[in-house]
């Protein structure tokens, strides 16, 4: 078991360490979540670019947030989203 913990960590501390290339490489597959409607992946990868060593200018970081910000207004509403979220979770713990 800790050895897959060492692994999981090991691979998380080179994606975080990596470059603009990783970077686009995880802003991708935020898009791709957004557009499927699974948001609780495209908040993860957007924690993780957040995360990242690689700079965020000013305007990129403001969109991250302002993402955040509408898929919370959305999922308040009751629109969008995946139904994999609490319910379907607890059920695989």
């Amino acid at each position: 078991m800790k050895r897959r913990s060492f692994l999981r960590d090991l691979a998380m501390e080179k994606v975080l360490n990596g470059g603009a290339e990783a970077a686009d490489r995880l802003e991708a597959r935020a898009a791709a979540a957004l557009n499927a409607e699974n948001w609780d992946m495209a908040r993860q990868l957007l924690r993780w670019r957040l995360e990242m060593r690689c700079p965020l200018d000013p305007k990129d970081r403001a969109t991250i947030d302002r993402l955040f910000q509408l898929m919370d207004e959305a999922e308040a509403k009751g629109i969008g989203g995946t139904a994999y979220c609490s319910a379907a979770r607890d059920q695989h713990r």
